[in-house]
């Protein structure tokens, strides 16, 4: 008798077993042994990411170098940012009582003592060297090329000291306002050899920036725009942006765009009609600095400012940068037009709007928790990140998980960010590794920072809750 309950207990057992066998999953049993995650985080905060690095509202700030250099308007300057919440600036170093001579010890100590300036109170500066502010670079500026090759040698060995605060130089030092027009040594060949100088003389993190889509062209050699596979690779090519200082002005942009189809161009300097052109730009501001400054014409004011169509033109040629007192007329339309913002319930200013979006704007948007590896060896933290910005981050940035257990412990994985999957509107999912076998029993804390690695500074998650030190994302909770 004791056999055969024997028999009956195994085959019951055996049962059970074979049952379990159909019915229970290989997402069941993870689900056994899978950390749990509750989240903590929200969504955007729909605030200004105030101090977001090389990117968005920047007020102009110009210094002249030698014995006109004055101190109290540096001060002044960098007072004015404090009280406007700027930290990036447009730097214009005049060099026109250098026009005849190289720069001497005082100059360049002139210049790295304004850097230091940027540097210290952590602010991200568009350098434009120039020799006229009054629209008559043809008086001021050098007679002989050399010398302005000269100066180039003697600012690049002060400049790359500060290649964590300069992180584009806009122009080519001729024209008048440095706008590369009105000068009378300036010639497409000239542009095209200065540039591709300055790309050799200065750090591979710094941009540069030229004033139209077609001279940029020229330079580069090509009608096509940069392509993702040539996209940050230290090539002249992948340094060079634009900086527009008639944006959305008129329908040519002041100036900046001509009459012509692309497939009808003459050759690489012929200005192609708006359509044309912001489809380029659509392209190559995915990998290359785009900013600039609203103009206006006030005798054939543009519509093409209105909102919230301005607000689309700045994703599509995705720009990062826009001054935030010029044009006065364009910036006044903007504060005094109410939009609603892509959540289709907040409402703010235009001014507020657009300063919402120049640049980078990342968000996360979700976190799923994986078992990877031989024997489950590790833990995988999937963050997802989305950038709802007009621009991606165009310098290389760092992603950091913080896992803090009850006890206090704490250890980093950090991962590179994609750079080249990061672009306006795209997402991209850094995965950071955890060893299984460090992750006890218990609950643990995760938290997720972002850092330029040019700069150090934050960049900043506009999620609610987040801050300078990055964003809760939520509980690991090990069974």
């Amino acid at each position: 008798m004791q056999r055969y309950i024997k028999l009956f207990f195994i085959a019951a057992a055996a049962a059970v077993i074979i049952s379990a066998i159909y019915l229970i999953t290989p997402g069941d049993i993870m689900s056994f042994i899978t950390p749990s995650f509750t989240p903590s985080f929200g969504g955007d905060s729909h605030k200004v990411l105030t101090g977001q690095p090389d990117c968005g509202w920047y007020n102009l700030g110009g210094y002249c170098l030698g014995d006109d250099y004055s101190e109290s308007d540096l001060q002044m300057n960098l007072n004015w940012d404090d009280e406007t919440d700027v930290t990036t600036d447009l730097v214009e170093i005049n060099l026109k009582a250098y026009s005849d001579r190289d720069l001497d010890e005082k100059a360049l100590s002139q210049l790295d003592h304004i850097l230091s300036e940027y540097r210290n109170r952590k602010h991200s500066v568009i350098l434009r060297p120039l020799y006229d502010w009054e629209g008559k670079s043809a008086l001021t500026e050098p007679s002989s090329v050399d010398q302005v090759y000269s100066h180039i040698d003697s600012l690049a060995t002060v400049i790359n000291r500060y290649k964590d605060t300069v992180f584009v130089i806009q122009g080519v030092f001729l024209g008048d306002v440095g706008e590369m027009h009105g000068s009378a040594i300036f010639t497409n060949k000239l542009m095209t050899d200065i540039i591709k100088y300055l790309y050799e003389k200065t750090d591979p993190s710094i941009y540069l920036a030229v004033r139209t889509p077609a001279q940029l062209r020229f330079i580069t050699g090509s009608k096509e725009p940069l392509s993702l596979s040539d996209a940050f690779s230290g090539s002249l090519r992948s340094r060079l942006g634009l900086f527009n200082d008639g944006f959305l002005g008129s329908q040519d942009d002041l100036g900046t765009y001509g009459s012509s189809d692309k497939v009808r161009a003459k050759d690489l300097l012929t200005q192609w009609k708006r359509s044309d052109e912001t489809d380029f730009q659509n392209t190559l501001s995915r990998f290359v600095i785009s900013g600039g400054e609203t103009g206006a014409d006030p005798d054939h004011p543009s519509s093409l400012s209105d909102l919230p169509q301005a607000l689309d033109e700045i994703k599509k040629i995705h720009i990062s940068y826009l001054n935030r007192g010029y044009s006065e007329t364009v910036i006044n339309k903007w504060k005094n037009t109410q939009v609603t913002l892509p959540d289709g319930s907040t409402t703010t200013d235009g001014s507020t709007a657009v300063g919402m979006y120049l640049g980078v704007r990342p968000e996360v948007t979700d976190v799923a928790i994986n078992l990877d590896g031989f024997l489950l060896s590790h833990t995988d933290v999937s963050v997802t990140i989305k950038n709802s910005g007009s621009a991606p981050l165009y310098r290389s940035a760092t992603a950091r998980l913080t896992v803090t257990s009850e006890s206090g412990e704490t250890y980093e994985v950090s991962e590179p960010v994609d750079l080249k999957a990061l672009a306006s509107d795209d997402s991209v999912t850094e995965t950071f590794s955890l060893k299984t076998r460090s992750l006890k029993a218990g609950t643990y804390s995760l938290h997720l920072s972002l850092e330029s690695d040019a700069s150090g500074r934050p960049v900043l998650l506009s999620n609610s809750g987040a801050d300078a030190d990055g964003l809760s994302l939520g509980t690991l909770e090990k069974r």
